[in-house]
């Protein structure tokens, strides 16, 4: 629904000397090629619009939303790129990072199944009857994915929630 989002974690290595100065981040949305996507309006922060890194506490949390789905981008993934806002910021030769491919999925609409056929098609050799049938095994068939993908995504949920030292490792800047 309209209130899930992703989250991102990044924060500075080797932040000594810092201080108390801020890192503006800034955010590119990109294809999985590495392309830079057209229309960064489907990329959406939630929350506070700044995301700054404070030299005191180098980590930031950043929840997003996709508006798109992949399949309305030729199937595609995207990736997201954080990197230090060159333009209001000090520090140079911090080393972006970019997250690991996403890809977003639509939810499927629910099928409504009649539970009667009309009284004129009531007699068993009516295609009316074959087609409701037909219906009802479908829904049940697709209530059962339904059921499996929010299952799977349960799952990637909580993958992502749970900290992975080599995917955290890529989520951190480089060197300053």
């Amino acid at each position: 629904g309209r209130a899930n989002y992703l989250t991102v974690q990044v924060a500075l290595r080797a932040c000594e000397g810092i201080g108390s100065v801020s890192v503006p981040l800034r955010m590119t949305l990109l294809f999985e090629s590495g392309q830079v996507v057209d229309d960064q309006d489907i990329f959406r922060i939630m929350g506070s619009n700044t995301l700054v890194l404070n030299g005191d506490d180098s980590v930031a949390t950043i929840h997003f939303r996709l508006d798109k789905v992949s399949r309305r981008k030729d199937g595609q993934r995207f990736k997201l790129k954080i990197d230090v806002d060159p333009t209001r910021s000090v520090l140079s030769g911090v080393t972006p990072v970019v997250t690991t491919p996403i890809c977003v999925l639509s939810k499927r609409k629910s099928v409504d199944v009649p539970t009667t056929a009309p009284a004129a098609n009531v007699d068993s050799n009516s295609p009316r009857k074959q087609l409701k049938h037909g219906e009802v095994v479908l829904a049940k068939q697709i209530a059962a994915m339904q059921a499996q993908l929010s299952r799977l995504m349960g799952l990637v949920e909580a993958q992502v929630r749970i900290p992975n030292p080599s995917v955290h490792r890529d989520m951190i800047f480089g060197r300053l």
